[in-house]
């Protein structure tokens, strides 16, 4: 008796368009896989959603199939090629599929390219990152590599040519310190608001005053502000129904932000900001303020980490505000700047202690 083919899920309606998800059985593990697709209207997220099931279902009939025959493994060169053809077109955006192809052939292919892909371990790993650390890369950059290798990995492993994918274990993965050097002073933010113009303030101020991502800021509605408490709730991303962390969370209006705030017509289901990429103005704003550092969107989240750290903010109320997943990620705000300012405090002519402080274990 035949099994009857999987189908999408009956689409459902949301603020922003529709979502319909897709649940098929994984042949090899025998787990059932669920995936979301949107659009704009039911009828294109019915589509979204079957194309995608026809894909995953031929992808998994090709992999039993080469299990069914695995003679040659092929190498992972060879593997890369394959999967720039019938992987790459559904891992995101057009941007993020040629920064994959570039990070493996510049990183991966003169290293492992030519070995066999059942024979990649984790020192393999480890190599290709040692030498981009020699040629000087940053820690963001060496991540970005590991995640282009694991991308095609993942892709070896889904065809059967490997149980595991090397490139996902513990460890790999670094932590970049943000340095003082690197970020924004409360007074430079103050003088980067003022020196925009008025369309772009509310986006900016969000993101400076929030900690929140661009793709966050970009999707804040006015019913996710509500200044008569002094609350912004986050609940979704600009291309996705969720946060990164898949949590949402409340954050306080701080006065700044609440003089932007309401300066603007706040309409329930409208954006607070239907500006979108503001990589150009913020390097126009930064001239004007004076400001000689390269001020990116990314940078005043790194900012407002970094000032609250220094003003003494505990790193779980951080970790929270930022919506971190791991307070690992939340750590790299506490660097050695900070740190010394408070020795320096603690050093001062003229201060004390009160009697039994200090006298911990450790």
């Amino acid at each position: 008796m035949s099994r009857k083919r999987p189908s999408p899920d009956t689409p459902i309606r949301r603020k922003d368009g529709w979502s319909c998800r897709i649940r098929w059985t994984d042949s090899r593990t025998r787990k059932v896989r669920t995936l979301t697709l949107y659009g704009s209207t039911k009828r294109k997220a019915l589509a979204a959603a079957q194309d995608r099931l026809d894909y995953e279902l031929e992808q998994m009939q090709r992999a039993d199939a080469g299990r069914a025959s695995l003679g040659v493994i092929p190498t992972c060169g060879a593997v890369f090629e394959k999967a720039v053809h019938g992987w790459l077109p559904n891992c995101g955006s057009e941007r993020h599929q040629r920064d994959i192809q570039r990070m493996w052939r510049t990183y991966w292919a003169p290293l492992v390219g030519n070995l066999a892909v059942d024979q990649v371990q984790v020192g393999h790993v480890g190599q290709v990152l040692a030498r981009a650390r020699r040629l000087g890369r940053a820690s963001s950059t060496c991540n970005r590599i590991l995640s282009a290798g694991s991308v095609i990995l993942e892709f070896a492993k889904s065809l059967g040519y490997m149980t595991t994918n090397p490139a996902q274990a513990k460890g790999l993965r670094t932590t970049e310190v943000v340095r003082d050097k690197d970020v924004l002073t409360a007074d430079e933010v103050t003088q980067l608001i003022q020196a925009l113009p008025r369309r772009w303030k509310p986006l900016i101020a969000l993101m400076a005053y929030t900690g929140l991502r661009l793709g966050e800021a970009r999707a804040i509605q006015g019913a996710d502000v509500d200044l008569d408490a002094g609350l912004l709730t986050v609940r979704r991303s600009n291309d996705a129904d969720e946060t990164k962390s898949k949590r949402d969370r409340r954050l306080p209006i701080i006065a700044p932000l609440r003089a932007v705030l309401e300066a603007v017509p706040l309409r329930r289901d409208e954006p607070v900001s239907r500006h979108g990429y503001p990589y150009k103005i913020l390097a126009t704003a930064s001239d004007a303020a004076g400001i000689s550092k390269h001020v990116h969107p990314h940078l005043l989240r790194h900012s407002f980490g970094t000032i609250l750290v220094g003003h003494g903010v505990a790193l779980n109320v951080v970790q929270q505000l930022m919506g971190h997943t791991n307070i690992t990620t939340t750590r790299r705000y506490l660097h050695n700047a900070v740190a010394a300012s408070d020795v320096e405090a603690a050093f001062r002519p003229g201060v004390t202690h009160r009697d039994g402080e200090g006298d911990t274990d450790g």
